[in-house]
């Protein structure tokens, strides 16, 4: 038994890293409806307990204060800017409702965290898209670390219509500013950025 599982383990980590390593879904993102989704914090961990001192204030407050930057900063952290789609819908309210449910006990720590790429498929599978179809895009947030000064997003675009991840991407940015609102929303307007420059550079080209 325990040697299927293993077998089991590895099918599933090939086909995660298969689908999280292949290229751009180009023809599809240019032709589908795409919904925003946001931010989804609710595996993320937030390192260092003497910059993070309030797990109260990550889940009553800041969380929702940085998904919502999108739209309460539209003019700095414009979605369809950075995404080269001009159609796009924002609907936070899904995630807003998945970050209402973590665990404040559980999201500050010291040691190293962050999340993997090939975890990614499984994180997906748990989120209800309810009535949404389309594609939608939204970004898992991994960690917001503080001692190694560096945070991580990983960007979903995800088919309804055929209950399938379509693509993945891991990327990192190094927080900075005044408070420790602007502090980490800065990594969030770097990684849009990031986005923007990927589009233009390769997924334009259907590149990875």
């Amino acid at each position: 038994m325990k040697n299927l599982n293993y077998v089991l383990a590895l099918m599933l980590s090939i086909v995660s890293f298969s689908v999280s390593a292949q290229n751009f879904p180009l023809e599809t993102y240019k032709s589908a409806k795409i919904t925003y989704l946001g931010l989804d914090y609710t595996h993320t961990r937030f390192i260092d307990d003497f910059a993070f001192t309030s797990a109260e204030e990550l889940t009553t407050k800041l969380i929702r204060t940085w998904n919502h930057m999108i739209i309460s900063e539209p003019d700095k952290y414009d979605f369809k800017k950075f995404t080269n789609k001009s159609e796009a819908i924002i609907d936070l309210e899904l995630m807003n409702e998945r970050n209402k449910k973590i665990d404040p006990s559980l999201i500050i720590q010291n040691d190293f965290f962050d999340l993997k790429l090939e975890e990614i498929p499984q994180i997906v599978r748990t989120i209800d898209f309810g009535d949404l179809d389309g594609v939608v895009t939204f970004f898992i947030v991994g960690t917001y670390n503080k001692n190694a000064l560096i945070a991580s997003y990983y960007l979903v675009l995800y088919d309804i219509d055929q209950a399938e991840m379509i693509y993945s991407k891991k990327y990192t940015s190094k927080p900075g500013g005044f408070g420790v609102k602007n502090y980490w929303a800065r990594t969030y307007y770097d990684v849009l950025l990031q986005v923007e420059k990927d589009y233009k550079k390769k997924w334009s080209k259907g590149k990875n």
